[in-house]
């Protein structure tokens, strides 16, 4: 029987996201699906950045527009992802309609104040990292552990044209932000035909070795997608910030995305990648940039036994980690608690 689901997110312009990827599960599980941005804002950022009362104002009028189209749709279950912009007497309004309401936390909890003080409104609250169902067990909040994943309809290999394959092939890629402690590791591969595409690389200094590595800034899906699919070697260090605290357990949208793509990965020893795959299996984890140099150079020396652990883990992701089973995860939770849905 279809559940009338109204999911919460941001939606950006120029390509899909993970709140794309998880209404799109949504409805090839066969549940009936409505949207709301929470990130359409009335008034431009620039207003909002100079007065906490204009920012205050829009902030509810985006509240009021969420709770209206709960209503409009008469939802039995209401989904947020991220949180950090519905308001707790948001959702408790939504309750009082008689639906149940949902969290996915979806990043890295250093902003996460916000999200505290919402968590004990919400009837479920559900983790992308191991660190966030931590902060919430200590504030005597329950929650449940559930990571990113891949989508089959987004994530796949991708064949390339002889231009393609000559623009995009490398040995070693890296796709995503630019952060000092990842331009200090990276420092130590220049020594590959190394290749990073992502925002805010620009930031390093001119005399750094890494520029000549540098090949575009934001990419899409569908570039991505062909970056991963023309690797030998695809790098994903995960974001720290530089005190390290608090610290971040929680494995990357990239981990799942780039073995879906047939990758072959080589990822720090994140706590919750270890968690959910083997190392030498499905992946291979690093400890420091000399072990990172030293496993290029062994895994580029025998493709065979690259290609073989790059299929296994897409055999994986595709089998134990689609947002199709998240989402099915999600509400078998719900179905086995109290609320009838």
């Amino acid at each position: 029987m279809a559940i009338r689901i109204v999911v919460s997110g941001y939606h950006n312009p120029r390509f899909q996201t993970i709140t794309e990827y998880i209404e799109n599960a949504i409805v090839k599980i066969g549940h009936q699906l409505y949207t709301v941005d929470d990130r359409r804002h009335i008034i431009p950022g620039r207003f909002r950045r100079r007065s906490k009362v204009i920012d205050q104002w829009n902030l509810k009028y985006l509240n009021y527009r969420i709770y209206a189209c709960v209503r409009r749709f008469r939802a039995e279950i209401f989904i947020v992802t991220g949180g950090n912009r519905v308001l707790p007497a948001t959702i408790e309004k939504v309750k009082k309609l008689g639906c149940t309401t949902v969290l996915w936390t979806t990043d890295a909890p250093i902003k996460f104040n916000s999200i505290l003080r919402a968590a004990p409104s919400y009837n479920f609250i559900f983790c992308q990292g191991s660190e966030a169902l931590k902060i919430l067990s200590d504030n005597e909040i329950d929650s449940h552990f559930l990571p990113m994943a891949c989508s089959l309809d987004f994530h796949s290999p991708v064949e390339l044209n002889r231009n393609e394959a000559q623009a995009l092939s490398h040995d070693v890629v890296f796709v995503g932000s630019y952060y000092p402690n990842r331009a200090k590791l990276f420092e130590k591969l220049t020594c590959f035909d190394f290749a990073i595409w992502g925002p805010g690389w620009q930031q390093l200094e001119q005399s750094s070795e890494l520029r000549r590595c540098l090949k575009g800034s934001h990419t899409t899906p569908e570039l991505w997608k062909k970056i991963y699919s023309a690797a030998r070697i695809v790098v994903a260090p995960h974001y720290q910030n530089q005190e390290n605290i608090p610290e971040v357990h929680q494995a990357s949208p990239r981990v799942f995305e780039a073995m879906a793509c047939g990758a072959f990965l080589l990822t720090d020893a994140q706590k919750d990648v270890l968690d959910l795959f083997e190392t030498g299996k499905h992946l291979v984890i690093y400890k420091d940039a000399d072990e990172l140099k030293d496993k290029i150079r062994h895994y580029l020396r025998n493709p065979e036994e690259r290609e073989k652990i790059a299929k296994q883990g897409q055999k994986e992701v595709f089998s134990k980690h689609t947002y199709i089973q998240r989402v099915e995860y999600l509400l078998s939770i719900l179905q086995k608690s109290a609320y009838r849905i």
